[in-house]
Formats: C-alpha cells, structure tokens, sequence
C-alpha cells in the first residue's frame, strides 16, 4: 500500500485486556496508523470539531477526541461575555 503523507485525526482507543494501556489510531479511512500514549505529545493532528490542525498536548490528551485550544474555549467564551454583559447593565460606577 503506497505511503499518503497527512495530519493524522487521531483517536484515543484503550486496550481491551488492560484497561490502563492506552493507544492512539487515525480514523481516517486510508490510513492503519497507531501509536503509544507516550508518544504522541507534541505530533500534529486534525482537530474533531473545527478541521483544523493543532498538536497533542495538555488538555488534548486527556480527551477520547482532542479538540483545538479555540474549539475548547468556546463555551468558557460565552460564559465570560455573558458575565461582561450582566456587569454592563449593572452600571457600577455609581456604586464606586
């Protein structure tokens, strides 16, 4: 089977008989691609939500599918202009 260079979209997949061994594959239809938790930080991959490309680390890692550090703020994003909206209306200047 010829090589195809492209970002993996990897998965998080557990081993069936322990549990605690974790691997990552490329669910992408033309690629077998595996490799060892240990391994993948710092590797590129196609984020599930947005398509984009990002690297595997920190919070990525701790998700079945890894997301983008943009994707992963979005509803922190909402919260926090949901709170600068409430605190506009409240017209604390006269207050100070």
């Amino acid at each position: 089977m010829p090589v195809i260079k492209h970002v993996h979209k990897y998965l998080r997949v557990r081993s069936y008989r322990d549990r605690k061994y974790i691997t990552w594959r490329c669910v992408l239809p033309t690629c077998s691609h595996t490799i060892a938790h240990s391994f993948i930080s710092g590797k590129e991959s196609v984020c599930w939500k947005c398509e984009g490309k990002m690297l595997m680390s920190g919070r990525a890692l701790q998700r079945e599918r890894p997301t983008c550090e943009k994707c992963r703020g979005i509803k922190q994003k909402k919260a926090l202009e949901k709170v600068d909206a409430v605190l506009e209306g409240l017209d604390l200047k006269d207050i100070i």
